[in-house]
């Protein structure tokens, strides 16, 4: 079977290659990105637009380091779902970003959201990116 798991298609039926992935790979199969992972080809995040007009990230600079680790799937999610074609944010994520942004006062117009995504233009050089915000629709 680990033969059948490491030669080509092309060398053993198709049927004993489905037989050797059940097996082997459970038992034999590495995943090598945790020791030399790919870096990713987009980096996102959410910004809110604040009443000055100005656009922050939605956590604070000097705010608790879990909150940081929290915007970023947060955003990749969001991102992930705008890819599939949902146009508006879904409610749980939707109450995730508001109170990331510290929505405080009811009486002030609504603030708005955008996501940025930041991707790499050319593989041979991964510090070029282009700059792209997409406004956020959330559900009240």
């Amino acid at each position: 079977m680990l033969l059948a798991y490491t030669l080509p298609s092309g060398f053993i039926p198709k049927r004993v290659a489905q037989w050797s992935q059940r097996y082997v790979r459970p038992v034999f199969h590495q995943q090598w990105m945790l020791f030399a992972p790919d870096p990713p080809n987009c980096a996102c995040r959410i910004e809110v637009n604040r009443a000055d007009g100005s656009w922050e990230p939605i956590e604070e600079p000097n705010s608790h380091y879990l909150i940081g680790r929290m915007a970023r799937p947060l955003a990749d999610h969001v991102n992930d779902r705008m890819l599939s074609g949902d146009t508006v944010v879904m409610p749980l994520l939707a109450h995730a970003i508001q109170n990331m942004a510290c929505e405080e006062d009811a009486n002030e117009a609504p603030l708005r959201y955008r996501l940025v995504r930041k991707c790499v233009v050319d593989p041979a050089h991964p510090e070029v990116r282009s700059a792209e915000f997409i406004e956020l629709e959330l559900p009240r």
